[in-house]
């Protein structure tokens, strides 16, 4: 293993245990709730899978040990669960390092469903104060979701979008 990998390695154990770390929080914030709902970007998918086959084709190449390959592995492995939009009839769920865990209010956001040319229907969610939308696009047909999002519209005197003509 040259210095590199050695150093490479150390950085992504690092990130291992801290996406270990988030996990757990995550675990233990969803044992909390009764009611859940999962939602998942495209984008957020794409970046691991596209970052998890360019470390593929640099170990394939010679350009990594395979200590370094499985500890990547590990972190991507780990870092799915955080790119996931978990809803709450409360609002969504959200971890952090430090003490930033917990739910995220639903009044902080709105939503629209709309539908595209490639991807037939997408969830935008507005954050508060945010100028650009999140968009998931896995799991936006959810009863439970779709059911959840229209009694968080109902209790704060929102319209719902998708009530909408």
């Amino acid at each position: 293993m040259d210095t590199i990998d050695k150093i490479m390695t150390a950085v992504l154990a690092v990130g291992a245990a801290a996406e270990i770390y988030l996990d757990i929080k995550l675990y233990l914030l969803m044992r909390k709730t009764e009611e859940l709902a999962v939602t998942v970007g495209l984008y957020e998918l794409l970046w691991v899978l596209f970052l998890t086959l360019g470390v593929t084709f640099s170990y394939l190449g010679g350009n990594i040990s395979l200590v370094l390959l499985i500890v990547f592995y590990l972190v991507a492995v780990f870092c799915l669960p955080i790119q996931c939009d978990i809803f709450t009839p409360e609002g969504l769920l959200r971890v952090g390092l430090k003490n930033r865990s917990g739910i995220d209010p639903a009044n902080k956001y709105s939503y629209k469903y709309v539908q595209g040319k490639v991807i037939k229907e997408s969830l935008l969610l507005y954050r508060e104060g945010a100028e650009k939308p999140h968009m998931d696009v896995i799991g936006v047909k959810n009863p439970k979701l779709i059911s959840m999002l229209n009694a968080n519209y109902k209790k704060h005197g929102y319209e719902n979008p998708m009530l909408k003509e």
